[in-house]
């Protein structure tokens, strides 16, 4: 574009603090006409004097933080999105037609299919498949993702190849020498580049067509898909406890030296690859539940189960908590469905302890729903009521069903949603989920197992320990032997003055279902855990050890939220070749750290990781580093476990529970009635529940209960009894006008207020800093969906140079 006049340049990370002041003062002055960058075009310095048109490429790369800003960007600019894989939203907007789509479906001339190979390391190969490509004209990608060890490969290829050119290239090079060497390549001038992952940040090289990637399975510890998951970390030590736990069953092996969160990549990595199950007995539910959470945001397409003790606290028997009930029951019908393989599940000693029913019995006693298949309402009703649930209005807790003439709900002991089954005669037409808070459907489903109490239902004879229910390929994973031994004694001691009190005190037929067989003892649990694969994360006496596999991890150091003390950490980290990571499942906050290290100019190069983990780490052999916001910050870090569904959730379903004949109610569109019940009646042939309402001179009005939005409880002063409208009637009428004529006036004058305030001026507050960032970020909390809309509104009306009237309306909490 030099012919024409047209002033270009270009802002990145690896621009000085002195070419980017330049670049602001140019761009808002406006003697740039083409700007080009990565994310850092996003800077709240940059001003553009008159932008006319936004071209986005690799669309799918930014973040949702980032389209934020680009949104706030280009609201009055020409808009132009590249991509070659959309992300669900974008294309959304495009079906929607709320944003045009240009689909190119041919590709260029001479465009080959891509093939893929996976093939065992060999030096022959690669030198054959580097001259291919050569003698072709084109040129090769060798990608190894270890830069301590990059020069190496460098080498080895260098001696396989005497006559090609090559260079290395990596994210730790000086920013001069690597964009050297990226031009260089694109320009020819090199036949093979040997580089790290550095190439899957949008190089484009049509040149090069062969790509060798070395140690595939080891490559990368966190490419994420959409800043939601990750590849997990393939290390020379989890090669080598995967091997051992493929080698030898019922071995025992001591992982040594691990810190931090570093035992759950391990785990999950490891779970990953294999299809066995993998079960982790922790100390005691909290570190359960810390575990539990890790693994589960770390695994790719398979999910973590955590299973508790039946009870609101371990071995306290007085009381059993459903919710603790319901994910037992959930976790044992998947055991029971994958045949006790493919499972990852966190627990601790208490809820061993407990045995669990037999699979074989509850695969016995449950019902199977399918679509198209026929279902007998009556038979259905009196196995539902044989498995101990309760008929209902509505459904809101498991053990609950309702029918409501071709509508089936249930809501299931072995499932966190209740069912609705929709039938056409005696045929299931349709199986959903759907929220009891709002009755919305939340997914479609072919097949369903309605599962009994298993707490309630079964006997003690009928229930196994939960080794019993695995598989012999199943690896347990112990955090310390020593205290599960002791935990497992105190609780079989606890269990036993309970039986005996409950033999004094109880009837016979509760006896029966909870007595000495409902429970192991110590050393049962120890001789069932000797037939299975052991991997301990700490030393212990009560199992010996065949193997130990060391490694050299370190926690994550305290920086007392001292930003200067973690710069000079992180530099320090990443002159010593580290890949640093910083963990966050709140994208504002990983939002922050950029902010906040490029206002301090600290160039550091880190990958912001959109999950939480409990605990950073520092892998000193594999060169890695993984820090938690929350420790750098000293935030309080609270596990997250299903809570129960409470009735208090169902509102609308609870108020109308609520409500008795005789109660006043007001109708939207009636006006004030006197509730008198819920009836069913008969609407073309099939029976629907609705809620019954008397008017004036006793006139009937039934009210659907998918239309229960229109009602409301009668609130007027207390002990004076409203007047009965009357349907059809214009007074209900009369008073809706008058009403809506009271809110124009006010309207009208809150218009003509609004209009002097905004006429009025004010102080304009400038945009958040270094300071309001770092604030921010040290919050000890983290911001509901809420509190950080209410935030940036409060923030962006402080910004404009009128006077601010915002009400704040929430719970002071």
């Amino acid at each position: 574009l030099k012919e024409f006049g047209v002033e270009v340049d270009y802002i990145n990370r690896f621009r000085s603090a002195k070419e980017k002041t330049e670049i602001y003062k140019n761009l808002e002055s406006g003697k740039i006409d083409l700007i080009i960058g990565t994310h850092a075009i996003l800077n709240k310095k940059i001003k553009f004097k008159d932008l006319g048109l936004l071209i986005i490429d690799e669309e799918q790369k930014f973040g949702v933080s980032a389209k934020e800003k680009l949104r706030n960007l280009a609201v009055n600019v020409d808009t132009l999105t590249l991509t070659a894989t959309p992300i669900p939203r974008t294309l959304q907007f495009s079906l929607m037609a709320a944003r045009d789509l240009s689909i190119m479906r041919t590709p260029p001339p001479n465009r080959q299919p891509i093939h893929t190979e996976r093939r065992v390391f060999n030096e022959a190969l690669i030198r054959e498949a580097i001259y291919y490509e050569i003698n072709r004209g084109g040129q090769v990608f060798f990608v190894h993702n270890r830069v301590k060890t990059l020069a190496d490969i460098t080498s080895m290829i260098k001696k396989l190849c005497p006559d090609v050119d090559i260079s290395m290239a990596h994210g730790q090079m000086e920013a001069d020498k690597l964009e050297k060497t990226l031009v260089g390549f694109i320009e020819g001038k090199f036949d093979v580049l040997v580089c790290t992952n550095i190439i899957e940040t949008g190089l484009d090289i049509p040149n090069a067509n062969t790509m060798i990637i070395n140690n595939a399975n080891q490559f990368g510890m966190a490419d994420l898909q959409e800043g939601k998951k990750m590849h997990l970390i393939y290390t020379e030590e989890l090669s080598k406890l995967s091997s051992l736990i493929n080698k030898d069953k019922n071995t025992n092996i001591l992982l040594s030296g691990a810190a931090g969160s570093s035992e759950c990549f391990l785990i999950a990595a490891i779970s990953q690859k294999q299809d066995s199950a993998h079960i982790l007995i922790a100390n005691d539910k909290e570190q359960a539940a810390y575990f539990q959470n890790t693994i589960d945001n770390l695994l790719i397409n398979k999910k973590a189960y955590f299973f508790p003790d039946s009870f609101k606290r371990p071995m306290m028997m007085e009381e059993v908590n459903a919710t603790n009930a319901l994910q037992r029951t959930e976790t044992i019908n998947k055991f029971n469905i994958r045949k006790g393989k493919n499972v990852v599940l966190v627990t601790y000693p208490e809820a061993i302890f407990e045995k669990v029913v037999d699979p074989t019995i509850l695969d016995k006693n449950k019902i199977e729903i399918e679509v198209n298949e026929s279902l007998d309402v009556d038979t259905a009703i009196e196995v539902l009521v044989e498995f101990g649930f309760n008929r209902t209005e509505f459904v809101y807790e498991p053990g609950h069903f309702s029918i409501r003439g071709g509508i089936i709900d249930v809501f299931s002991y072995g499932n966190e949603w209740p069912y609705r089954i929709e039938l056409f005669d005696d045929i299931v037409e349709s199986i959903r989920t759907f929220n009891p808070t709002n009755q919305l459907s939340i997914r479609q489903i072919r097949k369903v197992n309605i599962i009994p109490d298993v707490n309630s239902k079964f006997k003690s004879e009928e229930k196994v320990s939960l080794f019993n229910v695995c598989d012999k390929n199943t690896v347990f994973w112990i955090q310390e032997e020593d205290l599960l031994l002791d935990k497992l004694q105190l609780a079989f001691e606890k269990s036993k003055d309970y039986i005996e009190n409950l033999k004094i005190h109880t009837e016979i037929e509760y006896q029966e279902k909870l007595d000495e067989r409902s429970f192991l003892y110590p050393k049962d649990v120890i001789n069932q855990l000797s037939e299975f694969t052991k991997v301990f994360l700490s030393k212990g006496t009560v199992f010996k050890k065949e193997h130990e596999v060391k490694t050299q991890i370190k926690p994550q150091p305290a920086f007392n939220k001292n930003f200067n003390l973690l710069i000079e950490d992180l530099q320090k980290s990443e002159k010593e070749g580290f890949d640093i990571y910083i963990f966050s499942d709140n994208a504002r906050q990983l939002e922050r750290f950029y902010n906040i290290f490029e206002d301090l100019e600290a160039n550091i190069k880190f990958k912001g990781i959109g999950v939480a983990i409990h605990e950073g780490f520092v892998d000193v052999d594999n060169r890695v580093l993984c820090y938690t916001d929350h420790q750098i910050f000293e935030r309080f870090h609270r596990y997250k476990i299903r809570e129960g569904f409470t009735k208090d959730q169902a509102m609308n379903l609870k108020m109308l529970r609520e409500l008795v004949p005789g109660d006043y109610v007001t109708h939207i569109d009636h006006g004030v009635g006197k509730y008198s019940g819920l009836e069913k009646i008969d609407i073309n042939g099939h029976i629907q529940e609705s809620v019954r309402l008397i008017y004036l001179n006793n006139d009937v009005l039934y009210v659907s209960i998918n239309s229960l939005h229109k009602i409301s409880k009668y609130v007027g002063k207390d002990g004076t009894a409203p007047k009965l409208s009357k349907i059809g009637g214009d007074a209900w009428k009369n008073l809706k006008r008058k009403t809506k004529s009271k809110v124009k006036d006010i309207a009208n004058e809150l218009i003509k207020l609004y209009a002097k305030r905004k006429a009025s001026k004010g102080f304009a507050f400038p945009p958040d800093g270094y300071l309001q960032n770092e604030l921010e970020a040290s919050f000890i909390y983290e911001d509901t969906p809420d509190q950080f809309t209410t935030t940036q509104e409060v923030k962006e009306d402080m910004s404009k140079p009128y006077p601010m009237d915002r009400l704040i309306c929430g719970d002071v909490g």
